[in-house]
């Protein structure tokens, strides 16, 4: 399967494939400068032990107060 990255449009911010010569959003072009946006690289640390508990903590009390 081919994975292609995306990017922010420059006109509108949504997501778009670095591929397409126009955004299907708001149908502005898309330079070749956009097209040439290298991929954004996975991080390489993983989350410390206490920051994956805040992270949860925050999603519990969010679902929580609904």
């Amino acid at each position: 399967m081919s994975q292609s990255h995306l990017a922010a449009c420059p006109s509108c911010g949504r997501h778009v494939r670095v591929s397409e010569s126009t955004c299907p959003f708001c149908r502005s072009a898309l330079s070749d400068a956009f097209r040439a946006t290298p991929a954004r690289q996975a991080p390489r640390v993983r989350l410390a032990r206490a920051a994956v508990f805040a992270l949860g903590t925050g999603v519990a009390l969010t679902r929580a107060t609904r």
